[in-house]
């Protein structure tokens, strides 16, 4: 496999990214976005989003390319 790859706070359940700039509050964001430093999480326009800019897009799952271990070894501490 050979390419770049990107991780970025993806909901499965929005069609559409949610972005707000006026949320500045480290909480409301925590809340709002999972992480205090975020301002955006992507929806399932994610690809169509990179491809409009000239992207070529391929999806997998990460559960598909790693074995388990590997898994565990990555997310769960």
């Amino acid at each position: 496999m050979r390419g770049n790859f990107l991780q970025v706070p993806i909901s499965k359940y929005n069609k559409e990214i949610f972005e707000d700039f006026t949320i500045v509050s480290p909480r409301e964001r925590e809340k709002y976005f999972g992480e205090r430093d975020h301002v955006r999480i992507y929806g399932k326009d994610y690809k169509k989003r990179l491809e409009s800019v000239g992207c070529k897009v391929d999806l997998f799952d990460i559960k598909m390319a790693l074995s388990i271990q590997d898994i565990k070894k990555v997310w769960i501490k």
